[in-house]
């Protein structure tokens, strides 16, 4: 059921009552690897569905935002966690193309921006 007096993508820490499921590990503080191998950044904050009640969106903190803000989001389906090091792995995009991604200025997550992040990551690819 979708409630249209409320955002639908907001960030976990502003996300009131939706928990990390248990069991679940919960990425925030955790680096973040390109293709390359190389350190894009660290896992700032999740986008949560508030509808659906899942993940969709690791808000990545970069480690070297030349300009402009310094956060990206990369849907959590391109991402591989590694636990065992405290670290999500991108293994479809390089350091540059997560870097060229469309810059999130924190908050929730309008439908434009959501669609010129899946546009990035589709042309990064």
């Amino acid at each position: 059921m979708q409630h249209e007096d409320r955002a639908r993508l907001v960030p976990l820490s502003e996300a009131t009552g939706f928990q990390i499921g248990e069991g679940d590990p919960d990425v925030r503080g955790w680096m973040v690897h390109g293709a390359d191998g190389r350190r894009v950044g660290e896992v700032d904050d999740l986008i949560v569905d508030l509808d659906a009640g899942r993940v969709r969106y690791l808000r990545v903190l970069l480690t070297d935002a030349e300009e402009g803000e310094p956060l990206v989001l990369i849907p959590v389906g391109l991402a591989t966690l590694e636990p065992e090091r405290d670290a999500v792995s991108v293994p479809t995009v390089t350091v540059a193309s997560i870097a060229s991604l469309e810059r999130h200025g924190g908050g929730v997550v309008e439908r434009e921006y959501e669609i010129a992040v899946r546009r990035g990551i589709i042309a990064a690819a």
